[in-house]
């Protein structure tokens, strides 16, 4: 079971769960609040996350287009892929929170 927990966010309640996340291309790890969306297609790390990870998006080659209800963003990914990283659980945990580590 995993277990996760609500934040409020414009006055709503949203369901997260937090996990362990590596990014072994960029040596940087920490641990990522994700919102659980079951229709997304796919994750992305929001600007707040990038900065805690102390990553500079600024610096990464840009990516497609996300599009979502509030509209399209650019994305960025990380270096040495042909495309954005896929999250990929690890059968590992880290105490009790999930561990993902980004393939490359």
């Amino acid at each position: 079971m995993i277990r996760g927990f609500l934040r409020e966010e414009a006055g709503r309640r949203r369901p997260f769960l937090s996990a362990f996340l590596e990014i072994p291309s960029l040596q940087r790890s920490g641990d990522v609040a994700f919102l659980v969306d079951t229709g997304a297609d796919g994750t992305l790390l929001s600007p707040r996350d990038t900065l805690l990870l102390g990553i500079d998006a600024s610096r990464l080659p840009a990516g497609s287009l996300s599009t979502g209800v509030g509209g399209r963003v650019p994305t960025v990914y990380t270096p040495g892929d042909d495309e954005p990283q896929r999250l990929q659980p690890d059968a590992q945990l880290a105490d009790s929170r999930p561990k993902v580590t980004l393939s490359t």
